[in-house]
């Protein structure tokens, strides 16, 4: 696990509606925020029976079915809004919105870029298709393509509501094109600005020890687990909130923040440190692979050769090499392929 992602979804914007459907849309709002997704998906059905040319309602339709994981529906929904207003920069991103959720970043890119062959001049509208547009290029690995599109949004609005997620991108791509200190200013000001974001401070610890700087890697980590729920270290130099840590104690983000931790710490030569935060991480998560791995190079560190090979095979069992690349094959012919 190398960094925290976030996805954006978009919004409707205000639209004028009859009154019997501006009803059935209120009703169905307040279903959505009360988080019955089915009662809102049935407002949105009976209003689409007095709107069916209404692109919007479609739109609205589509966020509610993504909600409930009703994939092709939400997809149906959104390329008849493009069907309906195919001139319309906002449903086309809204449709490459809904392939960045989704995982689809290559259509999503697509979507974009149509959407800027439109005039655009809602503001908000224009910094929500860069920033979609960089996060699929980031998840297509097109670094440079990211950034600059991260760069429209930050260098023309530096305070848009996109910012968050633009510096936390901007984080991942420079560090990706190994211009480090840029990745760490971008980090710093994310963490700075939006102080209770929690993956900002994830994501500046795991670049922090990327570049070396491991100490301040750790305090970083620290930082983080105090901030979801008061973890401090205990006498024993643990960081396990006072008690036991246990399943009900979990936070998706606190085992990636024991295993960077772990791999700072094993990088300062703090083994036994290590291997109780990279342990705590595996309870909280058993299938990290990075876990297993770091926890390998602690386990050679320390000369048990045959503990760092059980956990080189779990790593690659748990499909390190498709997700990061072949450093655990590398370990395992080095330290486990004996001739």
């Amino acid at each position: 696990m190398k960094f925290i992602y976030i996805v954006l979804l978009a919004l409707c914007t205000a639209v004028a509606y009859p009154q019997d459907v501006k009803k059935l849309i209120a009703a169905a709002e307040a279903k959505e925020k009360s988080e019955d997704y089915k009662g809102a998906l049935e407002l949105y059905n009976q209003a689409l029976k007095l709107s069916p040319a209404d692109a919007d309602l479609y739109v609205r339709r589509a966020y509610v079915n993504v909600w409930l994981e009703n994939f092709l529906p939400a997809k149906n929904d959104l390329d008849k809004a493009i069907e309906l207003q195919p001139a319309q920069a906002k449903y086309y991103f809204e449709r490459g919105s809904f392939y960045n959720h989704v995982y689809q970043p290559q259509l999503a890119i697509i979507d974009c870029d149509n959407a800027l062959k439109y005039p655009v001049t809602d503001i908000e509208l224009r910094n929500n298709i860069y920033t979609i547009r960089g996060e699929s290029k980031k998840f297509t690995a097109d670094f440079v393509g990211a950034h600059s599109d991260y760069q429209e949004v930050l260098k023309n609005q530096p305070d848009a509501p996109q910012e968050m997620l633009c510096l936390s991108g901007e984080g991942f791509v420079l560090s990706e094109l190994n211009r480090t200190d840029e990745s760490l200013a971008a980090l710093r000001i994310l963490v700075k600005k939006y102080p209770k974001f929690t993956a900002g401070y994830l994501n500046l610890a795991f670049t922090l020890a990327e570049a070396g700087k491991y100490q301040e890697a750790i305090d970083v980590n620290v930082k983080a687990l105090e901030m979801i729920k008061g973890v401090k270290r205990n006498e024993d130099d643990t960081y396990n909130a006072h008690k036991k840590v246990t399943v009900a104690d979990n936070n998706e983000e606190m085992p990636v923040i024991y295993n960077n931790m772990g791999y700072a710490e094993y990088k300062l030569g703090l083994h036994e440190d290590a291997l109780k935060d990279i342990n705590t991480s595996l309870k909280m998560l058993p299938d990290n692979s990075y876990a297993y791995k770091n926890r390998a190079l602690v386990y050679i560190a320390m000369k048990k050769e045959d503990l760092a090979c059980a956990d080189i095979h779990n790593a690659l069992a748990l499909e390190f090499t498709e997700q990061y690349g072949d450093e655990v094959k590398l370990l395992k012919q080095k330290h486990c392929d004996k001739q």
